[in-house]
């Protein structure tokens, strides 16, 4: 599911494009393959709220978003209104 900087591209919470497309796995998932470089791989067990479906994907909500970034430090919180 899409997550962190590229769920906050998608619904247009800036105007950054991230280098990466960042996804949100659950802590279980292990590749059968090598990740590709455009993806960064976020690990993390999301209660079925923080779930939102979309067309033809998935993604956290606005608000979940917000929330990894301000956890992973990505976004300062005087950005956020």
């Amino acid at each position: 599911m899409y997550s962190h900087q590229t769920a906050r591209a998608l619904y247009d919470q800036s105007d950054l494009n991230p280098s990466k497309l960042h996804m949100t796995v659950p802590r279980d998932f292990r590749p059968s393959s090598d990740i590709p470089g455009i993806l960064k791989l976020h690990y993390a067990d999301l209660p079925e709220c923080d779930v939102k479906p979309a067309q033809g994907y998935k993604v956290t909500p606005p608000l979940r978003t917000i929330l990894d970034l301000l956890e992973e430090g990505k976004v300062e919180q005087r950005f956020i209104r």
